[in-house]
């Protein structure tokens, strides 16, 4: 019988892209739980590389994920612009503590 303590520190796998496809590989130390992003980048970085993990996963149509700044986004905010063919979504990220 697993427990959830159990399943939490079988090392984690993670797609990586290589020549067109998308391998799973297990990261040195992944055994133990990660440090989830401590800062407004590396937050904008983890969200926007889930969002394209998940699209590819879904076999869906990769979405545009471009960063404020990228984006031209005329705000000091952080945050992502998101694309799916004609829907478009902004993610503003502000850090609350």
């Amino acid at each position: 019988m697993s427990t959830h303590d159990d399943d939490a520190r079988k090392p984690r796998t993670y797609p990586v892209q290589c020549r067109g496809e998308t391998r799973y590989v297990t990261v040195p130390g992944s055994d133990d739980l990660q440090p989830g992003p401590g800062s407004e980048p590396e937050f904008e970085t983890f969200l926007a590389e889930a969002v394209e993990a998940y699209a590819e996963s879904s076999e869906m149509a990769g979405p545009d994920v471009r960063t404020f700044a990228e984006a031209g986004v005329l705000t000091r905010n952080r945050g992502l612009v998101v694309r799916f063919d004609q829907v478009e979504f902004q993610v503003t990220l502000v850090r609350s503590r």
